[in-house]
């Protein structure tokens, strides 16, 4: 891995604690993240004390060329809405560019929806889930942390 900056230091704390303060998240879902804003819960129904971005996740996939990945009946007649709808996807286009943290660990189309995230805006994404920290080049490269970083 290439040298981390104090920058990217800065930014890899804030996603692990906001992931260290999401609470217990309702009935299994996954909860996201930033530290000190607001927080998405994975679903397409509104839920209070949460945003539902989902719509503007599928809208913003087309944009930057993402293919969110089908998910058959999970997607309940729309194709790509039950990876659409996942926490940190929809915290990324509510808090563009803020570090997440994430309740569940990160499935395989969010990390490749991450990559895309980062090459598209030339802009580092990290993101903290329960097991591991990890930072989206822009350049397409995945950094992984398997242990916390602290001040």
């Amino acid at each position: 891995m290439d040298e981390i900056n104090s920058e990217q230091v800065a930014a890899i704390i804030s996603a692990q604690s906001a992931r260290a303060n999401l609470g217990s998240p309702p009935r299994n879902k996954t909860i996201a993240g930033v530290e000190g804003g607001p927080r998405t819960l994975s679903g397409w129904k509104q839920e209070p004390g949460y945003l539902q971005t989902t719509e503007r996740v599928m809208s913003y996939c087309e944009e930057i060329g993402y293919q969110l990945r089908p998910a058959g009946p999970l997607d309940k007649g729309v194709p790509g809405r039950y990876n659409a709808s996942h926490a940190e996807k929809q915290l990324s286009v509510a808090e563009p560019h803020k570090p997440i943290g994430v309740s569940s660990e990160m499935c395989l189309d969010c990390q490749e929806y991450f990559q895309a995230l980062a090459s598209y805006t030339g802009r580092y994404q990290i993101v903290a889930d329960p097991k591991v920290t990890r930072i989206f080049h822009p350049d397409g490269a995945v950094s992984v942390l398997q242990t916390e970083l602290s001040i």
